[in-house]
């Protein structure tokens, strides 16, 4: 695949800002189950993982 010379930075620059963004969606995943199993400890996150209570 032949990639034009002036495609080629927009290209990098999408990707940086596409792969930035995917690393927020994680980070905010991570805080919201973390939140539910150390502040709020509803449960959520034992039901996500299907751990049965005790």
């Amino acid at each position: 695949m032949r990639v034009h010379i002036c495609a080629a930075p927009a290209n990098r620059q999408t990707h940086i800002i596409l792969a930035m963004l995917f690393f927020v969606v994680i980070l905010g995943h991570v805080d919201a189950a973390l939140y539910h199993a150390l502040i709020r400890r509803d449960g959520v996150l034992r039901s996500m993982l299907g751990k049965k209570r005790r």
